[in-house]
């Protein structure tokens, strides 16, 4: 049984009041840790609508899964993943990168989901994203379907609009605001100076090309410094790395325990 936060609560009640209001296009701007996954997983449980939720890297399909088990342990859950193709479940989990392929698009296309929940839905006005929310139904003001759009940032670095998909953001709460209300830890920014320079890098719906940046940045003297300020500022704190791809990912850890630090 998970309690939820203040918060949480706040933003349940707000998108179901819109929904009945009629805006059936909704953005929830969290700052990250506030638990937007538990918030998405509420909802799928309060509607209980035949619902397919999106996220945007394979490996973030199972943490949804089993988040979502927290929350709604009777759920009927689906995968749309690899080899797996449970897209007849009432709650249906899938991968961008797997429905951007027209074949796996096309076994949800007659599934009449009703409720389509984007995680990370900054990357929504993406060319692949638009396509499959089109395709799906849930680019129309259609009151039988709700789609929401989750995210961190609802600033892209291009500058599109997120308005092209949805509505109105029905809750938007800040970083300093649960940081100041004890739900989140304070911030200490430190920022380590490198030689790499990413702005010829080409840029491929709103992010950098990930080929390329990962040819810029995942050097081993830019991970060796990772690693020195890692030992300067950090030594003996639990820490995660956020890397191009699963080869930085690996190529950092490795480096790491060269360095007698364990890390996987």
């Amino acid at each position: 049984m998970i309690n939820l936060r203040y918060y949480q609560h706040e933003t349940i009640n707000k998108v179901i009041e819109a929904y009945k209001n009629g805006v059936n296009r909704q953005l929830v701007v969290l700052p990250t840790g506030a638990g937007k996954t538990i918030i998405f997983s509420t909802l799928a449980k309060l509607f209980k609508q035949r619902t397919l939720i999106l996220v945007h890297r394979d490996e973030l399909v199972r943490q949804t899964v089993e988040k979502l088990n927290e929350v709604w342990p009777e759920s009927d859950i689906g995968i749309v993943k690899a080899k797996q193709n449970e897209y007849q479940k009432q709650v249906v989990i899938a991968s961008i990168q797997t429905l951007s392929q027209p074949e796996r698009l096309k076994q949800v296309l007659n599934e009449n989901f009703t409720m389509m929940i984007i995680d990370e839905a900054h990357h929504a006005v993406s060319k692949t994203d638009k396509s499959i929310i089109r395709c799906l139904g849930f680019d129309k003001d259609d009151q039988n379907k709700l789609l929401l759009g989750v995210t961190a940032t609802p600033i892209r670095g291009d500058g599109t609009n997120l308005r092209e998909v949805f509505q109105k953001a029905v809750m938007e709460i800040s970083l300093l605001t649960l940081i100041r209300a004890n739900y989140l830890a304070d911030l200490i920014g430190i920022s380590i100076t490198t030689e790499n320079n990413i702005q010829n890098i080409k840029m491929r719906g709103g992010d950098f090309n990930r080929i390329h940046l990962a040819e810029s940045i995942n050097t081993k003297e830019r991970n060796q410094l990772i690693v020195d300020s890692y030992i300067k500022y950090a030594r003996g704190r639990k820490a995660a790395a956020f890397t191009v791809d699963i080869q930085h990912a690996e190529d950092l850890a490795a480096l790491f325990r060269e360095n007698g630090i364990k890390a996987k």
